[in-house]
């Protein structure tokens, strides 16, 4: 029992790591090369389908009953929209204001536990939970640039958040009855062809616009990413989801960390600003956030 737990933690801090490396990049990459959400997605649907499928073959079985292939493709296609919204609020908003909107996902996917599978939260966990949220409306209140709304910006942020909290739920669902690489391969297949359906009707766009040093980069963030998603997966079949979920929402102060230290060292790569009033609030929001997540594990 101690070395399970043992697994799917260490599985989530591994992949913390790897999602906030490959947080930076990807605006790194789309505000330099690529500059085009559209291609980033359909980057992500090839690299993130061969490596789900490849690892479902691997491990196996992948064969089972026709309701879960059903819902495994659900996920897949969820996954697929939802990162599609994160490119795209990726492209318009600083990347240590998108990260942090993401950690209010804990919210929904402990909201759904209650409904789903019957989870009992204690007041002290619902503080936690309400900490997150205020910690990320701090953070991530600011006007967005570019030519986007702000009320645009947060409507697919939210729905990102929304989508991505179904598809863990929809993860863990499926791991109580069937082998998580089963899902995976479903789940890859559906990514998979996501991606050449948006390929298909996109291609021109994306010749035009995709530039080959940030195919490269990204071909191996991707990569990378896609590896912790399989860690993910095998975190959320082993641990409980809820706590799982939460600890990736400490994300936020990797990412600020990062940031900051890349927009003073290296502002040609990246800009962060980093007045003394701008980054006093996100220090403050980013420990309500912290704070709030240990009050989730009470």
């Amino acid at each position: 029992m101690a070395d399970n737990i043992m697994l799917w933690l260490y599985l989530t801090l591994i992949v913390i790591v790897i999602w906030t490396v490959e947080s930076i990049v990807d605006k790194f990459v789309l505000s330099h090369d690529l500059k085009d959400p559209t291609f980033m997605v359909v980057l992500f649907g090839v690299v993130f389908g061969v490596i789900l499928i490849g690892t479902g073959l691997i491990f196996g079985p992948i064969i089972v009953a026709t309701k879960y292939l059903l819902l495994s493709l659900l996920c897949g296609v969820l996954y697929f929209v939802g990162i599609w919204f994160f490119y795209y609020v990726m492209e318009y908003g600083e990347v240590s204001r998108v990260i942090p909107m993401m950690s209010t996902k804990p919210v929904f996917v402990t909201l759904m536990a209650i409904f789903l599978f019957g989870e009992i939260l204690s007041v002290v966990n619902y503080i936690g939970i309400a900490a997150i949220v205020f910690g990320a409306i701090v953070i991530s209140y600011k006007k967005v640039k570019r030519n986007i709304s702000s009320k645009l910006f947060y409507l697919f942020a939210f729905l990102s958040v929304l989508i991505f909290s179904i598809r863990t739920i929809l993860v863990e669902y499926l791991s109580n009855d069937i082998a998580v690489w089963s899902v995976l391969f479903w789940t890859g297949i559906a990514i998979l062809g996501c991606g050449v359906i948006v390929y298909i009707f996109h291609h021109p766009r994306i010749h035009e616009r995709a530039q080959i040093k940030g195919v490269e980069i990204m071909l191996v963030t991707l990569t990378i990413s896609a590896i912790g998603t399989v860690m993910f997966f095998v975190a959320i079949a082993q641990g409980s989801v809820s706590i799982v979920t939460a600890l990736t929402s400490t994300m936020p102060l990797l990412v600020f960390i990062f940031s900051v230290l890349i927009s003073k060292y290296h502002p040609n790569l990246m800009h962060e600003p980093l007045g003394r009033k701008v980054l006093m609030k996100k220090v403050v929001a980013i420990v309500i956030i912290l704070g709030g997540t240990l009050l989730v594990f009470v």
